[in-house]
């Protein structure tokens, strides 16, 4: 079976049954590995390493097989993005419980969450297209292909570091209000949302992965429940350490 198959029918699980039947309501914060899954083998797919390489380069990257880049987009673009904003459902759930009064940091994260599948799906639809291309009579050529590959480049280091810096920024702000985390990590997120606003902001995209697999464990530990305004905290640091 093709791996995107694969993809379409655990995703389409995965949301249905986290929706329909309420006992399986708790497994719905582990989207987010869901994600970090999709996002991993959308890239040992694509293999989009290369920054702004040559005509040639760029050319030779759409036609060895396109078949395989237009697979690793679609994974990254659809699956990935449906993933993405299923986990940010539940830290906008968890967040919006907590919060009460003054600055509402659930629905700020939740647009984060959102430009940051914007992202996603910008990348990956330059990418689809050009490997869609290369795979057709005709082809691709050496600059169109250049150009589609710096387009996706761009765009999604853009948009994607914007979204998951207001994302991770957020819920770290809205952590440490409500304490839905030990206040090393809200503090640890805040540090995290600073280093994506750098030149160097493409080595904590890599570790905004390791913050989603990290508040996706914390938040299905919890069991997916909102109620105790503190007890995210305590299963996170039962000794109570800030």
């Amino acid at each position: 079976m093709d791996i995107t198959n694969v993809f379409l029918w655990a995703t389409f699980a995965f949301v249905a049954l986290t929706t329909i039947r309420p006992r399986l309501e708790r497994y719905a914060p582990l989207s987010g590995i869901a994600l970090v899954i999709a996002t991993v083998m959308s890239l040992a797919l694509t293999r989009t390493f290369d920054y702004f390489p040559t005509a040639e380069r760029a050319f030779e990257f759409f036609t060895a097989d396109p078949a395989r880049v237009g697979r690793g987009a679609l994974i990254g673009g659809l699956y990935g993005v449906i993933f993405l904003l299923w986990f940010a459902g539940s830290i906008f759930s968890a967040l919006d419980e907590r919060e009460r009064g003054g600055v509402r940091m659930a629905p700020v994260a939740l647009a984060g969450a959102i430009v940051t599948a914007m992202g996603f799906t910008l990348g990956s639809g330059i990418l689809w297209v050009a490997a869609a291309r290369a795979g057709r009579p005709g082809g691709i050529e050496p600059g169109a292909a250049q150009l589609l590959y710096d387009l996706n480049l761009v765009m999604t280091a853009n948009v994607l570091t914007v979204g998951l810096a207001v994302f991770i920024g957020a819920a770290g702000i809205g952590s440490l209000r409500t304490r839905l985390f030990p206040n090393w990590f809200g503090w640890a997120s805040l540090a995290m949302t600073a280093g994506l606003l750098t030149p160097v902001h493409y080595i904590f995209e890599g570790m905004a992965f390791i913050w989603i697999g990290a508040v996706s464990i914390l938040l299905y530990r919890h069991g997916g429940k909102t109620s105790d305004a503190t007890s995210l905290y305590k299963a996170a640091d039962p000794v109570g350490a800030g």
